[in-house]
């Protein structure tokens, strides 16, 4: 690349490490972005969809990628006339973190060679009890141990999904492309001090913008402890009750934005998801060994890669007392949206 053309960032996930949050960023600063002469193509949040449409079957969920094939040709024909003109250019999609290395070579193929790589990291003990909780949103049924099982199997025969995951082996897979920069969320806990966006806009080398301030996101609200196992119970008790799938689907639907959502953060009484004692020790391990390729393959580490190793701390319940509590505190507020109605 000449010293007249631009330079290509790509975010490539993990997801479920604050991706939506640095999208929502940089979307809604696309204005001040060009001004300091980056480009971050499309009108949407993200480049996903475009993703898929360059990508295909690479991905593991994509069957037909024709309806995104014009959304495809479009950024990629963008990406390439802003490098030309001397742009720097960044495209985010954490869909990017499970190709796998003959996908990810035919993507750059595709698109173009990036300058840059910058992987959002989260550890798995935290990560684990996160992707639970998207799965019950879903529709799914099978409890945190279980999901936690079903994951050891994965990584032994590299399921695609699971390659989403393995960061250590994301960061391997990007490294032979470009230099790839790791920033760590900040936990809880943190001794950092820095944001999630401070960590990444150092990371991508990205300008100051003025709005930081992102709303939440239904799809990324968090669900307690007991508000999971409700939502587990429903979900098997909707798969039992033989109903279709649509009418499933707009069922959980109604009960997450209706009862779930507006409790989020604590107001319906319930505890924090953490992972289960007897699984710490095993998830500590897949962790230690996934930071370690990490440490071997990435160019830089933004933050405390303490953060990625703190397990979440667990807080004494009151086991059936609490689940009452967030029952009750769901039908009230039930109730009180069906009155208003």
């Amino acid at each position: 690349m000449s010293e007249e053309s631009g330079r290509f960032v790509l975010h490539i996930g993990t997801p479920k490490t604050g991706t939506t949050f640095v999208q929502g960023i940089l979307a809604q600063n696309r204005r001040e972005l060009v001004e300091a002469g980056w480009s971050y193509p499309g009108k949407r949040l993200n480049q996903q969809h475009a993703v898929y449409g360059l990508c295909g079957s690479d991905i593991y969920h994509i069957e037909d990628a024709s309806p995104y094939e014009d959304l495809a040709r479009s950024m990629a024909d963008r990406v390439q006339a802003d490098l030309a003109r001397g742009r720097r250019v960044m495209v985010s999609a954490e869909t990017l973190a499970a190709l796998d290395d003959d996908a990810v070579e035919r993507l750059i193929g595709r698109l173009a060679v990036p300058d840059r790589i910058v992987m959002t990291l989260r550890g798995l003990p935290s990560l684990l009890p996160s992707i639970w909780q998207q799965l019950l949103k879903t529709g799914k049924t099978e409890t945190l141990p279980e999901m936690i099982e079903r994951s050891a199997g994965h990584r032994d025969d590299s399921t695609p999904v699971w390659n989403a995951y393995v960061f250590g082996d994301v960061v391997r897979r990007w490294s032979r492309w470009a230099p790839v920069h790791v920033a760590v969320v900040p936990s809880r806990d943190s001794t950092d001090g820095r944001s999630l966006w401070d960590l990444f806009s150092e990371a991508a080398d990205v300008p100051e913008v003025s709005d930081t301030s992102v709303p939440a996101s239904d799809a990324n609200v968090s669900l307690s402890h007991e508000g999971a196992r409700l939502l587990q119970q429903m979900n098997i008790e909707i798969r039992d009750s033989g109903v279709s799938r649509e009418r499933a689907r707009r069922l959980r639907r109604w009960y997450l934005k209706h009862a779930v959502f507006p409790l989020a953060g604590g107001a319906d009484g319930g505890g924090r998801i953490t992972l289960p004692k007897e699984s710490e020790e095993l998830v500590t391990s897949w962790n230690e060994q996934q930071l370690q390729m990490l440490q071997e393959h990435a160019t830089a580490v933004h933050g405390d890669l303490d953060d990625a190793r703190r397990i979440p701390g667990h807080r004494p319940v009151d086991g059936d007392g609490e689940m009452r509590t967030v029952a009750a505190r769901q039908m009230i507020r039930m109730l009180q949206d069906s009155a208003a109605e």
